[in-house]
């Protein structure tokens, strides 16, 4: 199990027990939270603002004290998933913060699948997808310490089993 900042990365095939036990509302808020790597906060802020979204870009603006001014480009999934997060959650509302962290511990305890529940809450999501960009992209370090206001080079000694690094190509892909 790989840690950082007392959240879990999760693997693509963990990511995936995880998202089969999560109800469909949670299931659309995570992938969004995961393949757009916003903070949890800025994913709050994003579903007030959804004209926040051009395309394949999500352009936060600057908020004094909160938030800096970044352009976070989106992969293929990360697309569809924020199209799905528009559609519903923006439409419906998003719910509280205390209720996806009590349906992340419902899903873990439901998955049965050997999670212990360490690192498991919304910080992982942008986690996971940090350490997954630099896997499979360590020539644009640049481009992810921008657009993720983030430090890529954090996140250089974590190594992934062979079988996970085609899952997620296939999730960074388009970024």
């Amino acid at each position: 199990m790989m840690m950082r900042n007392e959240s879990r990365i999760l693997s693509p095939s963990e990511w995936e027990i995880l998202y089969a036990n999560l109800n469909p509302y949670y299931q659309i808020v995570c992938e969004a939270a995961l393949f757009s790597g916003l903070r949890p906060v800025e994913l709050r802020r994003y579903a007030e603002h959804p004209r926040w979204r051009v395309g394949s870009h999500i352009y936060l603006p600057f908020i004094p004290g909160c938030q800096i001014q970044r352009v976070v480009p989106l992969s293929n999934e990360g697309r569809y998933a924020i199209e799905v997060f528009d559609i519903t959650v923006c439409a419906c509302g998003y719910r509280e913060r205390s209720n996806i962290h009590q349906a992340l511990g419902r899903a873990v305890v439901k998955a049965d699948k050997g999670f212990d529940g360490k690192g498991i809450n919304e910080s992982m999501f942008r986690e996971t997808w940090l350490a997954w960009l630099s896997a499979c992209h360590p020539k644009q370090f640049d481009k992810i310490r921008l657009s993720m206001a983030a430090e890529p080079c954090a996140y250089m000694h974590l190594t992934f089993p062979d079988e996970d690094i085609p899952k997620m190509v296939k999730y960074t892909y388009g970024w």
